[in-house]
């Protein structure tokens, strides 16, 4: 005799197909839930960055080795970003402080001309006293304008191919009253036959700002050297100018706006412009596609920018 017994199984084995899917359910939730706890925590460090504490980098010991790359691109690009955030802040206050100084004169030198009753005559000193102030002011305006316009990415248009000698001697020629004022000198060496594709009146500008810094910075008398040099993709304009030596800590930051070595000179004062010279020089030179360069070496300080070809 033969006894045979069955059952049928797939209630059972429904059970335990749903009972392993809810375990493995369970246990990739845990596991997503360990491997994303870096990334929450990057993500609550990031959140708590603000304007003023942008020092603060992310945590890279605790990280595995697929975010690592992310953080440190990430404490990059904070890096760019407070150094733009502190230029910034110093942009500011220098404007306010450049700005300040005529303001100030303007409302004193008023108050005090309507202090009191004044002849024609006067208020005729106080007013031409007051344009040099507002054209001082103007000048700032008008310099700022033009570094905003070079920020957003505007290049030199309608460029001519010209004899850069040629663009030079023109410049040279406006400072033509100073240079006998002073009773300095500037010549033309290196590539004197060098051509390049110009935007004519922004050239100048960088121009006479790089010959009106050498001339400031110069004793009586001094021979001044413009140096033209053709190079595989760019010309460059060099000026130099027997002067002090300058630290090459402070080279870097010339070309920066306000910038200036002697903070004693903060004043802005008649003899020293406003501290955007140079700032615009580069300008000019992005614009044509090219760079600047400073450099102090035997007596000698060079500061020059590059035009494209």
């Amino acid at each position: 005799m033969r006894l045979i017994v069955g059952s049928d199984s797939a209630p059972y084995m429904h059970t335990r197909q749903a009972f392993l899917t809810a375990l493995v359910a369970l246990a990739g939730y845990w596991i997503a839930r360990l491997g994303l706890q870096p990334l929450k925590q990057l993500s609550k460090e990031a959140q708590a960055l603000r304007p003023k504490t942008l020092s603060q980098r992310l945590q890279l010991a605790a990280l595995p080795v697929e975010l690592s790359a992310l953080a440190e691109a990430f404490n990059g690009a904070l890096s760019r970003l407070e150094e733009i955030y502190r230029q910034l802040e110093a942009f500011n206050a220098d404007v306010a402080h450049e700005l300040r100084t005529p303001l100030a004169n303007l409302i004193g030198s008023t108050q005090v001309a309507l202090s009191r009753q004044r002849s024609a005559g006067e208020f005729q000193e106080v007013l031409q006293a007051n344009l040099e102030d507002l054209e001082r002011v103007r000048s700032i305006v008008n310099d700022m304008l033009f570094l905003a316009r070079a920020d957003r990415g505007e290049v030199a248009t309608g460029l001519v191919l010209t004899p850069v000698t040629q663009e030079v001697r023109k410049t040279i020629e406006f400072f033509e009253f100073v240079l006998d004022e002073s009773g300095s000198q500037v010549g033309i060496t290196g590539d004197v036959q060098a051509e390049a594709r110009l935007e004519s009146a922004l050239f100048r500008r960088a121009m006479s700002n790089l010959l009106q810094n050498a001339i400031e910075h110069s004793l009586p008398g001094a021979q001044i050297t413009v140096t033209l040099r053709e190079e595989a993709a760019a010309t460059w304009i060099v000026v130099s100018n027997p002067g002090a030596a300058i630290d090459e800590q402070h080279l870097q930051h010339l070309f920066d706006r306000f910038y200036r070595v002697d903070a004693a000179r903060n004043d802005g004062g008649e003899h020293h412009g406003h501290g955007l010279g140079l700032a615009i020089v580069k300008a000019v030179a992005s614009m044509h596609g090219g760079q600047v360069s400073a450099s102090s070496e035997g007596g000698v300080n060079t500061f020059g920018f590059s035009v494209a070809h």
